[in-house]
């Protein structure tokens, strides 16, 4: 048998005979060769093992690799880390391009995220726990991906205690009773324990504030009627 491509032969013009053109033939043997053999000269390149520590809010730390003779070339594991030592993102370079599963981490060390990259192409984006997210309308609102549903955020409001009373050394609570709408629209505000008018006037405004933060989140909101207690300690 012999090869159809009519570039690798040519002909004696005495004899009539083909004859094999051979340096034709090598150079397309030697590209395929070194065709085939291009992701192995990748992935054989030597690596520089790179640290960075800095001075952030919550990471401190991170790990990659980069290619010996073209250092700006992202190649192999990356680590990033909070400061307590825990692994915060993990994945994998690709030439310079995520590639794989990319997983970000907590704090504490639970599972936040997964996404998966080919060679840069983001193909999926899963989360877990509880995330802040925002509507169509630019409202944000809370998305419990495990259990799959919208829900109520945590609300902290700091009570401020009465400065004049600070030297007299008072302790005690105040009770409010809130009845609010599936709107979260105030129906009744009203002290029903008193500890001292201006106790109560600071226990108040710590409620109000808790009320208009629900209405922030009025999607999310849920008729109610309840009695808060708000403790003043003397310090």
């Amino acid at each position: 048998m012999y090869n159809s491509d009519p570039s690798l032969y040519t002909k004696s013009n005495d004899t009539g005979i083909l004859k094999v053109n051979i340096s034709i033939f090598m150079k397309k043997s030697i590209l395929f060769i070194l065709f085939i053999g291009l992701p192995f000269l990748l992935s054989a390149q030597k690596l520089k093992k790179i640290t960075e520590k800095f001075q952030g809010r919550e990471t401190i730390e991170k790990e990659y690799s980069v290619l010996k003779k073209k250092k700006y070339v992202k190649h192999h594991e990356y680590k990033l880390y909070f400061q307590n030592g825990q692994i915060k993102e993990v994945g994998f370079y690709h030439l310079n391009k995520k590639n794989g599963d990319w997983k970000t981490y907590d704090p504490q060390g639970k599972l936040r995220r997964i996404r998966k990259y080919d060679k840069g192409k983001l193909l999926s984006n899963d989360k877990y726990g509880i995330w802040r997210e925002v509507d169509t309308n630019g409202k944000p609102y809370f998305y419990d991906y495990d259990k799959k549903e919208r829900i109520l955020p945590q609300i902290s409001i700091p009570v401020k205690y009465p400065p004049k009373a600070s030297e007299e050394g008072i302790s005690g609570i105040v009770k409010i009773h809130v009845h609010l709408d599936k709107k979260c629209a105030v129906k009744e505000l009203k002290v029903v324990q008193s500890l001292r008018p201006d106790f109560d006037k600071e226990a108040l405004k710590g409620v109000e504030k808790f009320i208009k933060k629900l209405q922030y989140y009025e999607k999310d909101c849920k008729e109610f009627s309840e009695i808060i207690t708000i403790e003043f300690k003397a310090e």
